[in-house]
């Protein structure tokens, strides 16, 4: 909601779209995913649309999203990955 105000406020201050375009690009970019996303898994667009969900609460939509994808998956970031460490390296005198 705190983004929504910010870009409003900017638009206002500026007299135009000079700073409220990123936000505004970006919700729009990034509705796109979601609505994408509401299809493949037959979700509801509820409380609000994408558009609106994105341009008021940008991190919350996204942190939704990646949520949806990891529990539909089965996937789990929580594991860290197998490294292996270097052989013993040396480093040679002049």
């Amino acid at each position: 909601m705190l983004w929504g105000l910010l870009t409003s406020l900017c638009c206002v201050f500026t007299g135009g779209l000079v700073l409220a375009v990123p936000g505004s690009a970006v919700a729009c970019y990034a509705c796109g995913y979601r609505s994408a996303l509401r299809t493949k898994y037959n979700l509801p667009e509820a409380p609000c649309g994408d558009l609106t969900t994105h341009l008021f609460c940008h991190l919350c939509a996204i942190c939704q999203e990646y949520r949806e994808i990891r529990e539909r998956t089965g996937s789990s970031s929580s594991s860290a990955p197998n490294v292996t460490p270097p052989p013993v390296q040396t480093m040679d005198e002049f």
